[in-house]
């Protein structure tokens, strides 16, 4: 419990923005894991990845699919 309250403190944002990936292979899993992003949910075979835009200089957008 105490590790989300503490990302809440640190993270508390409404304004908050993701970055959003979708893997169905083994290899594209790893990729984004590695890479900092954060599985969100499987669904139908396809796991959701997520990971926080930084705000500054951000390059990576939307929606997509490794």
């Amino acid at each position: 419990m105490r590790y989300i309250q503490l990302e809440e403190a640190i993270f508390h944002d409404e304004n908050e923005k993701f970055t959003y990936k979708i893997a169905r292979i083994v290899e594209g899993v790893k990729a984004l894991i590695r890479i900092g992003f954060t599985c969100v949910c499987t669904l139908n075979g396809v796991k959701l990845f997520r990971k926080r835009q930084s705000g500054v200089g951000v390059s990576e957008s939307g929606i997509g699919e490794i």
